[in-house]
C-alpha cells in the first residue's frame, strides 16, 4: 500500500470515487516506510475559507463521502452505507505518548452516550504507537481516524486539522492526557438539545494531581477547579481561561462564527477561542458533580509535561501579547480616553489600598510592642492560669 497527498494538482492514479468527488490528488509515496496500509495525509489548508465548515459529509472507519466538506484528512476504507454521521466528533490531538493516550481512548469508549467518532490527530509522533494504542483500548477501530503530519506543527493547527475532518454536529478536543466521566457526553449532548439557542456547554472540572511511574499513573490528589465560580462568565474569561477544552462541547457552527484556532499561538489558543464564544452569548455549567478530570503533573517534564505547568513563562508571554494586540485595536477604534482614564484609576486605587494595608500592619506591630499592651497581656495570662 501506499500514503497519499490531497493537493490541488490533478493525477491519474487511482483513488476512491469518494475522493476524486471534490478533490484532485497527486501520489506520493510514503517516504517513513509505513506500507501498513492505505491512507491521505492531510495538506496544510483548503483554499475555502476556515471559518466555513459544512457538515455534508459521512465519516466512519477513517473515510469520507464528500459533499461540499473541507479540505480534510482521512483513511480509504469503504464505509457501511447504513452508518449515519456522528452527531459528536471527539479530536484527540497526541504525539508519543502512549500511557496517556490509552487512558483518554478507554474514556472515551466508556462513554454512556455512544454516536460519537474520534478523530486522533498524530502531530508528529510515531504513527505506529497510535495504531497499537487504539487496537489496546478496546475501542471499535471503525470509529476512529487517523490524521498524520510527518513533522509536527503545534498544538492549534493540529487542533484545526481535527475540526476539518470532523463530521459530528458537536464537537470536542479531548486532549490526550485528560479523561471524563462516563456520563460526560451524554449530559452534554442532552443539554444542548434541551437548549437549541445555546452554542455550547461546559461541565465542570476537578484536577487530578499525578505522576506517570514507568507505564503506571499514580494520583496524588484531586480538588475542584473553581468551586465557587457561578457560571462560565465573560467578565471572568478576561482575567483567565476558566475552563479547559474537554470540559466544552459545542456546535460545529461555532466556527462559522467565529473561526477556527489562532495558529499563530503556541499556547492560549484556547483561552481566546473560548472568549469569543462568550462573548457571543452565555454558557452554562452541567448541573451536578465534576465530570471532566484535568490531569496535572506539576514535576513532569519533556514528552509528559502540561503544557500550563511546563510553559508557563511561553503562557504569560502570549497572554500579554493578546491583551496588547486587543488594547491597541481598541485604541485605534476608540481612542485613547477611556484607557488613560482607566489606567490612572486603577493605579490610584491599588496604591490607596497598598497604603491602607501598610497603616493596618504597623498597627499591629505598634500594638504587638507597646509595654502597655504586653503587660496587660502577661496579667491576662496569669490570671486565667490561677482559675
Amino acid at each position: 500500500m501506499r500514503a497519499f497527498v490531497l493537493s490541488r494538482q490533478s493525477c491519474a492514479a487511482e483513488r476512491p470515487q469518494t475522493h476524486r468527488r471534490h478533490h484532485e490528488c497527486t501520489e506520493e509515496p510514503d517516504k517513513r516506510g509505513q506500507a501498513s496500509e492505505e491512507r491521505c495525509v492531510v495538506h496544510r489548508r483548503c483554499g475555502r475559507g476556515h471559518g466555513s465548515l459544512r457538515r455534508g459529509h459521512r465519516s466512519i472507519v477513517g473515510t469520507t463521502t464528500w459533499a461540499d466538506a473541507p479540505c480534510s484528512l482521512v483513511e480509504a476504507t469503504p464505509p457501511p452505507e447504513s452508518l449515519m454521521p456522528p452527531r459528536v466528533s471527539i479530536i484527540t490531538r497526541t504525539k508519543d505518548r502512549p500511557v496517556f493516550l490509552l487512558r483518554a481512548l478507554r474514556s472515551v469508549r466508556r462513554q454512556t452516550f455512544s454516536d460519537w467518532e474520534v478523530v486522533v490527530v498524530n502531530d508528529g509522533g510515531d504513527r505506529s504507537i497510535v495504531d497499537d494504542v487504539i487496537i489496546r483500548s478496546g475501542i471499535d477501530a471503525r470509529r476512529v481516524r487517523v490524521i498524520d503530519h510527518p513533522v509536527s506543527r503545534g498544538r492549534w493547527e493540529a487542533a484545526n486539522a481535527g475540526v476539518l475532518a470532523a463530521a459530528g454536529e458537536f464537537i470536542v478536543l479531548h486532549d490526550d492526557d485528560d479523561s471524563w466521566a462516563e456520563a460526560f457526553l451524554g449530559a452534554a449532548v442532552a443539554y444542548l438539545d434541551e437548549h437549541p439557542d445555546r452554542r455550547g456547554v461546559v461541565s465542570r472540572i476537578e484536577i487530578v494531581w499525578e505522576q506517570r511511574v514507568g507505564d503506571r499513573i499514580e494520583v496524588l490528589g484531586r480538588e475542584e477547579f473553581l468551586p465557587d465560580a457561578v457560571a462560565p462568565l465573560l467578565m471572568d474569561q478576561l482575567q483567565f481561561n476558566r475552563f479547559v477544552p474537554i470540559a466544552f462541547l459545542y456546535r460545529r457552527t461555532v466556527h462559522d462564527e467565529v473561526g477556527l484556532y489562532d495558529e499563530d499561538l503556541p499556547v492560549v489558543g484556547d483561552w481566546l477561542f473560548n472568549t469569543k464564544v462568550l462573548r457571543l452569548g452565555p454558557l452554562e455549567y452541567l448541573a451536578g458533580d465534576p465530570l471532566v478530570y484535568w490531569h496535572q503533573r506539576p514535576s513532569a517534564t519533556g514528552v509528559d509535561g502540561n503544557s500550563v505547568i511546563e510553559s508557563g513563562r511561553e503562557h504569560a508571554l502570549h497572554d500579554a501579547l493578546v491583551r496588547d494586540s486587543a488594547l491597541r485595536e481598541s485604541m485605534a477604534r476608540d481612542g485613547e480616553g477611556l484607557a488613560l482614564y482607566l489606567t490612572r484609576y486603577i493605579d490610584k486605587r491599588v496604591a490607596e489600598t497598598e497604603f491602607a494595608i501598610r497603616a493596618d500592619l504597623r498597627a499591629i506591630r505598634d500594638e504587638a510592642t507597646n509595654p502597655l499592651f504586653v503587660g496587660a497581656r502577661r496579667a491576662w495570662r496569669q490570671l486565667r492560669r490561677r482559675h
